[in-house]
């Protein structure tokens, strides 16, 4: 059984890089083994138990699948529209739950539709607070330290998850939340008042609490106390100049962890950096994950990218195997300084396929902008793209970029400055993607700072219109 949540027995020395080294740094192909009778275990337990998935695999030989290879190739994904439509069809959990000691429910944020929601038993919990833990201290964080949970604590199971990490270990939990007035300025003055060690909120966010702090006259680098700084929910983290910049506003010394994948997967945390901040590792053992080609559902190589696809092995309440994430990355296999065998995303979740823009051939993410506008002296950290047709109805792509303060006086004093400032931009997106933008400029503070995920796309295609309409978007 599973330890209690709030269970501070058998931890590891905290001086210990591991939690379990034999587990986390076995060869790849001796966790194959393993990780293939979980999967044959949870199949069996799936079609047994779920009136779903007892018509998915009733003509699938379960016994036949004797490595991952079959798993991909036998057995169909799950996806959103399965999901919303079972729960839609027969509420409110559809038919692929597998019994009734629900004792949690999640559900996810909404991105792209309406929430799902996700239930759990208490002995998943559980669960899920030894896997938080396991991985938590893979990036450093030990029993005794603080930590600022600086997220909604809603369905939203990104607060819930590190929560239940946090308790694992015998943290000191300092639950902070987001989104209402006046939060982000009262978890200032908590940071300020508790010095806690770690930190965890949406990329967003945690740049809008580092700004707000500056605002308020803190100096971060000696009033705050943060050692490591995570996040989840949305690109960001892994990008080099994201680290950067929050290590500029809190000392080098500072790690800066990406982590998580989905509500869908939990426990969401098993994409996650180590210590080294060298790629988000796959903890395959908790959850299998592949990537395959969104056009054919192909498992891709090594060095390829795909779309994430999650098998949590330890569920058993509600079972969705080979979720379909519409998350986006590229994995490799290299060794990692932390001898952890895992494959990794080198460089993290950095968009999703529906929020992919293609214009004049170029495949555009958001995450892509952010990176190139880190690069500019004026950026002050938001941005919108615009989408339109014009009158050939051609594609055009616009963006909205905030600048900053100093670059904002300087075309105050003398207008003319606007357009090297947008010329300077223009050249920066030409060099990194090949294509000609249209930019326009815009004062400190003006664009929204999003408490949660940030929303930087505004299509007005009228294509994008017809297509919202008929997804009820």
């Amino acid at each position: 059984m599973p330890h209690s949540i709030f269970s501070k027995e058998t931890l590891p020395d905290p001086n210990q890089q591991w939690w379990d080294r034999t587990s986390e740094c076995m060869k790849p192909e001796e966790r194959e083994k393993i990780i293939v009778k979980k999967i044959r275990f949870l199949l069996r337990h799936a079609y047994e138990n779920t009136a779903y998935y007892h018509e998915v695999l009733k003509n699938i030989d379960i016994d036949s699948i004797k490595d991952l290879e079959d798993f991909s190739k036998k057995v169909p994904i799950t996806t959103k529209a399965i999901l919303r439509e079972e729960q839609v069809k027969y509420p409110p959990y559809g038919r692929l739950i597998a019994g009734n000691d629900m004792a949690f429910v999640m559900a996810s944020s909404g991105t792209t539709g309406k929430p799902t929601y996700i239930p759990f038993s208490g002995e998943e919990m559980a669960f899920f607070a030894d896997a938080h833990a396991r991985i938590m201290w893979s990036f450093g964080v030990r029993p005794g330290m603080r930590i600022m949970i600086a997220a909604l604590f809603t369905l939203y199971a990104g607060s819930w998850g590190v929560y239940l990490g946090a308790s694992r270990l015998g943290l000191g939990i300092l639950p902070v939340g987001a989104g209402l007035p006046g939060m982000t300025k009262q978890a200032v003055r908590v940071a300020s008042d508790w010095r806690p060690e770690v930190l965890y909120g949406t990329p967003s966010y945690i740049l809008h609490f580092l700004e707000t702090a500056r605002e308020e006259g803190v100096d971060l680098k000696r009033d705050f106390g943060f050692k490591i700084v995570f996040g989840s929910g949305e690109p960001g983290l892994s990008l080099p100049s994201v680290k950067r910049r929050i290590k500029s506003y809190l000392g080098d010394h500072v790690r800066v962890i990406d982590t998580g994948s989905m509500v869908e997967a939990m426990p969401w945390m098993t994409n996650a950096e180590c210590s080294f901040e060298s790629g988000m590792h796959l903890w395959q053992d908790i959850v299998y994950t592949e990537l395959i080609d969104p056009e054919d559902n192909e498992l891709v190589q090594y060095g390829e990218e795909g779309v994430l696809t999650y098998t949590s092995l330890g569920r058993r309440l509600y079972p969705l195997i080979r979720y379909y994430s519409g998350d986006l990355s590229m994995w490799i296999n290299d060794p990692c300084p932390c001898e952890r065998t895992y494959p990794r995303l080198p460089k993290g979740i950095y968009g999703r396929v529906d929020d992919m823009i293609i214009v004049k051939g170029v495949k555009i993410l958001p995450s892509f902008i952010q990176e190139i506008l880190e690069k500019s002296k004026h950026y002050n950290g938001e941005f919108r793209i615009i989408l339109s047709r014009d009158k050939r109805e051609a594609d055009v792509l616009r963006l909205i970029v905030e600048i900053s303060e100093d670059s904002w006086r300087i075309i105050e004093k003398d207008r003319s400055q606007a357009e090297k400032v947008e010329s300077e931009i223009r050249k920066l997106v030409r060099d990194h993607l090949g294509i000609n933008v249209a930019v326009g400029l815009t004062s400190p503070g003006s664009l929204e700072r999003y408490m949660h995920k940030a929303k930087r796309i505004v299509d007005e295609r009228d294509i994008y219109k017809e297509l919202s309409s008929i997804r009820g978007r």
